[in-house]
């Protein structure tokens, strides 16, 4: 809420640089392709930035995407620097970090347009899945080019998380690191999963290979052992894939069995949790909270 980005060193603790944004940054990531590329969501505003490292200092410069009429709510990498951007009007776009700008596949900048505005998004490597406010999860193709200039992405799979009577808002998605998995949180404190069943595949065909129109998903609701009060703002699988982390307004951060689906540690903090993310490499995680701490 005051407006600045600051990156910071995660083997010291300390601060590298830190610049004022024009609007309050609700989300920021890091390019996985290249770190010292990052990007920011905030108010429909999407900005690249990008950090360089000069002689004894480090620098950073922003550019905010043009974005015509769409309003951002959601974002995520695809490999190669490029960024899928869901919207509010169920617009899904495409944006490309080099360039700082959204790739036109047509007449228009739009990939895709759902039927419902686009509350949180996660990219596996073989598609796409869209989680919209009617509580349906929608699988995609990754965008490509048909004839040279045609692009298309096709639907590959639904699945309502959303009983007849109740009405569950996505605000979180994160896939195993095997990928063969996707754990779901929404704002009425509800954790899901869905799984991904292999295809009965070709015997020369890869054995890591998925295809989503085979997929079988966990259909019912999961019942975890303990729920978060109110909504869950955070949700990263860690490494092992035997175990994922939870944070939510209540102020806690949760550490599940995906296995047994019990809570194996909790703690609580003063103030609301309002994401959360994970380093592999430096076997850690960090929260942010709404006192900016």
């Amino acid at each position: 809420p005051d407006q600045k980005l600051i990156v910071w060193d995660v083997a010291t603790a300390k601060k590298i640089v830190e610049t004022e944004t024009e609007v309050e940054a609700e989300v920021v990531s890091f390019n996985p392709a290249d770190n010292d590329d990052l990007f920011t969501l905030g108010n429909g505003v999407c900005h690249f930035y990008c950090v360089e490292k000069t002689y004894k200092t480090y620098a950073i410069h922003a550019k905010e995407l043009e974005k015509e009429d769409l309003i951002p709510v959601c974002h995520g990498w695809i490999p190669g620097g490029l960024v899928y951007i869901g919207c509010e009007g169920g617009q899904l776009v495409i944006a490309d970090c080099k360039t700082r700008s959204l790739i036109n596949p047509g007449d228009s900048s739009t990939f895709l347009d759902i039927p419902t505005p686009i509350c949180a998004l996660a990219v596996h490597r073989e598609h796409v899945l869209l989680a919209g406010h009617d509580g349906v999860l929608r699988f995609f193709s990754h965008a490509k080019s048909t004839d040279g200039t045609q692009v298309e992405m096709s639907s590959l799979f639904e699945l309502s998380i959303s009983g007849p009577d109740e009405y569950l808002e996505v605000t979180s998605m994160n896939y195993s690191p095997l990928f063969n998995e996707v754990l779901v949180a929404t704002s009425e404190a509800s954790l899901h999963k869905v799984t991904l069943a292999p295809k009965q595949k070709d015997p020369e065909a890869s054995q890591s290979s998925i295809t989503v129109s085979d997929v079988q998903p966990f259909a019912t609701l999961t019942t975890w052992a303990e729920y978060h009060f109110g909504p869950v703002t955070g949700l990263i699988s860690l490494p092992s894939g035997y175990h994922f982390a939870t944070c939510g307004i209540d102020g806690t951060l949760r550490v599940w069995d995906a296995q047994t689906k019990s809570l194996v540690s909790k703690r609580q903090f003063a103030s609301k949790q309002m994401c959360l993310a994970g380093s592999a490499s430096a076997g850690m995680l960090a929260m942010g909270s709404s006192e900016g701490v």
